[in-house]
């Protein structure tokens, strides 16, 4: 293709088989060129999504290189367009390998390649071995070695099955086979723009479709990556220039899927995206190119020109398609859809109108008495917002309160692991907050609190801790392993740092992002346009810190206050401290349950459940009176969290949530492996985890006490749905982990700054017996099928988490089995005990790995969108996994030759379990079922009150 020669390619350390592209010889020795490829091919791999083909690698060969005399047949691989690369100077690699799966064969007068010796070739941490075993070998000239210039090669995932392009040739696509494509191409769009990423070559044949009905988008943001710098790099991709032998694209069918914009050489966004989604559909719909003609010239003429005649789709296609596809082919970018999102809610929603306009938008619609009292309630807020912000002072007298319910068929998304509570944005006009929809999706919603309804922001998903920018234009919040930011007014969010599990932040007046990147960590900061964080707190050792979280910027923009969590603190005695971004100040100021607020001169925070507000002086950082009571019952979230759910801006508007801190927020379901439920397990509760005992007959939980701030270990009888507390020590027992026999617990007790693991009979009395300490935190995860060794994963210096193993004999000392710079998690071993799975976060992202044990060798990926929390099954030939979506996930592993053999992963259903976290469900011995703790708490479900003016209730002087 115009990108270069495409190559099949067995990736034996993960394996897994590879595409591998081969960048023409030409483009690879323009130093210039191939250093913005880089930089592009970095962002490029940082797309993780199930409809987009993953790039891998960047990789070169150098040295003596085997090649064949003959023309090397060419594939049009992963994507780059159809034709073939006749130019003598690009070859296969040292390696004589097959075309890529489900491309186009070698091209008649081309010679297939020949038949030579595996060879190998190590690409960062993983070994490729690129072969032709399955084609015979051919006659011709003898491979010779020869001394070349280095072969430089993407890396990519391999996709099998036909292309977009050939399905099309085979003439029109039903409506109701081309709507889940197309959906899927825009689920793709939508990721990429949210990546900051432009396809800018989008076509059918850069689609694939994959047997089992999945899309994969190729080739994404290559074309960028192809620019040459300078001058031109604007026109590189013109199709007019076609003497260019190295530029991309140089094809007639990319000319056809051109933006007018792009087709003028003028500098491309999203939005050329979303018009070549278009013609992609119009062709899925017609079998026909929409844009045609003779030549290049000829074809970029119509694109400019030719108007778009809507009554030449099929006549069976429904109003909102037709309408979307309009939309779509808009020439001129302001007048285009601006969002693949957009896009993205009308393929899903079916019969929805155009995105931004709805039947009740223009009309007045019947309303309940419900939709009345909330049509009011938005009327008094609008009128109060009108005052507010013109500048006149609300009279002292008047005090609004108003409740703001959650999302129709919703609730408010209070899981304690990634909670998203409501937080008000400085200018007290809008509320921003996360919640499940309907479908139990959670993403971030904003609601204007003059509007009847709140609206979810596109590209939010998993969406946890917002908060706002100074000027309430932008909200902050934590996804996916990332620190985003999002307009308020909608648009692709973007991805600021890396924040594996972020724990809050504040955006503060200088541009300054101070946030908790995880959750045994100290503050860092980060400009508020991106780059790399720094720390810019300290953990103190005799406060015995293990987090610091939650930090609210001080109206100086240079203070700010934070909560300091330790492992020796209560639930009502976490430190509020107050530092600064040059470091100058960090003292305690006060202890609290949960963060605290400055809005207005006072600073809000709870004592006993009532919200209080106390005078505060920001420049002299000290109270200045006493504190008077706002709100009684407010929600607070399990205390590890230190986190409570109220907000106040700076002009008077207050919001919170009351509700008992002490009732459950999680109960247990059984359910097959389609979802269906099959009952449930005792009363909900403030469940953290749940595990089967071997045996069938029991299962441990670990459930909190919020006021007493500890969790302990409960045995549940399986037959008799009779709940028994195991633990009675104070602090938190975590990380349970019966042993293979069902006739022990190891759990982790976390008590005044130390971690001590302990192994208790379950039919024993007393404390157990302390195996391990450690002034570090340490979990353990599994036990050995033989009993001899303990898997745990205990903390480091760097504050990341590695695998350790402790000898249970009593005669050895634990050692780590797998330390690195990242975050490895929850080993497990497999049931024969020559395996270990294990979730680590070295992509960016939580991912599950299998490796040997006890000789550790190659490793294995199991999950590919993102995966934590492995379990094997009873036989050891699946493993089960919670994916980022909240989904649970089952993939077949083969033992063959010394290694695996890894299998399609399978969707088993989609849960109301909270989308991070570990140790959440466990699955039955015989594989068939699934006990799961999900979301029913009592705190997501109470609507959010809102009090314009709350200080004039008396409060805080």
């Amino acid at each position: 293709g115009g990108m270069g020669q495409v190559w099949r390619a067995e990736d034996s350390k993960l394996g897994r088989e590879v595409a591998l592209k081969v960048l023409p010889e030409a483009f690879a020795q323009d130093p210039e060129r191939m250093a913005r490829f880089e930089r592009e091919a970095r962002v490029l791999a940082s797309l993780n999504h199930p409809n987009i083909a993953h790039l891998y690698g960047l990789e070169s060969i150098s040295g003596t290189e085997t090649v064949s005399q003959t023309a090397a047949g060419t594939g049009t691989g992963s994507g780059s367009g159809s034709g073939s690369d006749s130019n003598p100077e690009t070859r296969a690699p040292s390696h004589s390998s097959h075309p890529a799966a489900g491309t186009a064969a070698p091209q008649s007068g081309s010679a297939p390649p020949e038949a030579v010796p595996m060879s190998r070739r190590v690409c960062g941490n993983s070994e490729l071995r690129i072969q032709n075993s399955e084609l015979p070998a051919t006659a011709g000239p003898s491979p010779e070695p020869r001394a070349s210039s280095p072969v430089t090669f993407l890396v990519m995932e391999l996709v099998e099955g036909e292309d977009l392009s050939e399905r099309i040739r085979r003439g029109p696509i039903p409506v109701d086979e081309a709507v889940p494509i197309a959906l899927q191409i825009a689920q793709a769009l939508e990721a990429a723009h949210e990546a900051g990423i432009v396809h800018r070559d989008l076509k059918p044949a850069n689609i694939k479709l994959r047997p089992d009905g999945t899309v994969k988008v190729l080739d994404f943001g290559l074309a960028k990556a192809w620019e040459a710098e300078g001058p031109d790099s604007g026109l590189s991709l013109s199709p007019t220039l076609t003497a260019r032998h190295t530029a991309a694209g140089l094809i007639l069918g990319t000319a056809a899927y051109m933006a007018p914009e792009q087709a003028a050489g003028i500098a491309v966004d999203r939005r050329a995206d979303i018009w070549a989604f278009g013609v992609v559909l119009w062709e899925m719909l017609t079998g026909n190119r929409l844009f045609g003609g003779e030549t290049v010239s000829h074809v970029l003429a119509s694109v400019l020109k030719d108007e778009i005649d809507l009554n030449e789709l099929p006549a069976d296609v429904p109003p909102h398609v037709r309408r979307l596809i309009g939309r779509c082919l808009r020439k001129k970018p302001k007048q285009r859809l601006q969002a693949i999102g957009d896009a993205r809610i009308v393929l899903e929603d079916g019969e929805a109108d155009e995105p931004g306009l709805t039947l009740e938008s223009v009309r007045p619609a019947s309303r309940s008495p419900m939709g009345w009292i909330a049509a009011g309630a938005a009327a008094i807020a609008a009128v109060v917002l009108g005052v507010l912000l013109l500048g006149r002072p609300v009279p002292e007298e008047r005090i609004i309160r108003f409740d703001v319910p959650p999302p129709p068929g919703g609730r408010f998304h209070l899981a304690p692991d990634n909670p998203g509570p409501a937080v008000v944005s400085p200018d007290g006009t809008m509320l921003a907050y996360s919640a499940r929809d309907e479908s139990g999706a959670v993403q971030l919603w904003v609601r204007a609190l003059d509007e009847s309804e709140a609206r979810p922001m596109s590209g939010t998903e998993n969406a946890q801790y917002p908060f706002w920018s100074p000027d309430s234009k932008r909200i902050g919040y934590f996804s996916n392993g990332k620190l985003r930011v999002v307009e308020a007014a909608g648009g692709p969010p973007l991805a600021l740092c890396d924040a594996g599990e972020g724990k809050g932040g504040s955006w503060g007046r200088n541009g300054v992002i101070v946030f908790t990147p995880s959750y045994n960590t100290p503050l860092h900061r980060v400009p508020d346009t991106g780059g790399e964080s720094a720390p810019v707190t300290k953990f103190d050792e005799e406060r015995m810190d293990n987090s610091h979280r939650h930090p609210r910027f001080l109206p100086d923009g240079d203070h700010f206050l934070y909560m300091a969590r330790s492992a020796s603190g209560t639930y009502e005695g976490q430190a509020v401290m107050i530092g600064s971004l040059d470091g100058s100040v960090d003292r305690q100021l006060m202890r609290a349950p949960a963060a605290v607020e400055y809005a207005s001169g006072r600073l809000l925070f709870v004592r006993d459940r009532t919200l209080m507000a106390r005078p505060f002086d920001a420049d002299a950082l000290e109270f200045t009176g006493d504190a008077s009571p706002v709100a009684e019952a407010v929600t607070l979230l399990p205390a590890g969290t230190v986190i409570g759910v109220y907000s106040a801006s700076q002009n008077g508007v207050l919001a919170y949530q009351s509700g008992a801190g002490d009732e459950g927020n999680f109960r247990l379901v059984w359910r097959d492996r389609e979802g269906n439920e099959l009952g449930t397990l005792g009363e909900p509760g403030n469940i953290g985890e749940v595990h089967l005992v071997p045996g069938g007959e029991l299962a441990a939980v670990q459930m909190e006490e919020m006021a007493a701030g500890s969790g302990d270990v409960w045995v549940v009888d399986l037959r008799r749905n009779l709940f028994t507390r195991f633990t009675f020590e104070p602090g938190y027992e975590l990380g349970l982990t019966p042993t293979p026999d069902g006739n022990a617990i190891f759990f982790s007790l976390q008590k005044n700054g130390v971690y001590a693991l302990v192994r208790k009979e379950i039919g024993g009395s007393g404390d157990g017996e302390v195996v391990y300490e450690s002034t570090t935190e340490m979990y353990p995860s599994s036990v050995s099928p033989d009993g001899t060794t303990l898997a745990l994963f205990k903390g480091g210096e760097t504050s990341s988490f590695d695998i350790w193993l402790l000898p249970l004999d009593g005669e050895g000392e634990p050692s780590p089995f797998i330390a690195t710079d990242f975050n490895d998690e929850n080993a497990m071993f497999s049931p024969d005990g020559r395996w270990l799975a294990y979730q680590s976060d070295e992509s960016g992202r939580p991912e599950v790995y299998v490796t040997a044990y006890p000789d550790r060798g190659r490793k294995w990926q199991i999950s590919t969108d993102g995966g934590q929390g492995p379990r094997w099954s009873r036989d050891g030939s699946q493993i089960l996994y919670q994916g980022s979506d909240g989904s649970l996930v089952a993939v077949r592993v083969v033992p063959r030759d010394g290694g695996l053999l890894i299998g399609e992963a399978e969707g088993l259903f989609s849960t109301m379990i909270q989308p991070t976290g570990n140790y959440f469900w466990d699955v039955s011995a015989d594989g068939e079922r699934v006990l799961a703790m999900e979301a029913v708490s009592t705190r997501e479900a109470p609507n959010l009150s809102v009090v314009v003016n709350w200080l004039q209730a008396g409060v805080g002087r």
